[in-house]
């Protein structure tokens, strides 16, 4: 997994670059999903998003797990 120094990740957000980071499955009641995180920059500072999405492949779309594989 590659990861921003602190320094290239402020220079982003400094030229109005959203950055993001994959943070690995989840597991909710069950449903294996996938969770990452961005932060945009704004004009009052920065926002932050936390997503977490249920990870369904079917026969044409293949799960990052998947993927991997």
């Amino acid at each position: 997994m590659r990861h921003l120094t602190p320094a290239f990740a402020l220079g982003a957000l400094h030229r109005g670059k959203q950055i993001e980071q994959f943070l690995g499955e989840v597991d909710r009641a069950g449903r294996r999903g996938l969770r990452w995180i961005a932060i945009s920059p704004g004009l009052m500072g920065v926002t932050i998003y936390l997503s977490e999405v249920e990870d369904a492949g079917t026969d044409t779309f293949y799960d990052v797990s998947d993927a991997a594989a």
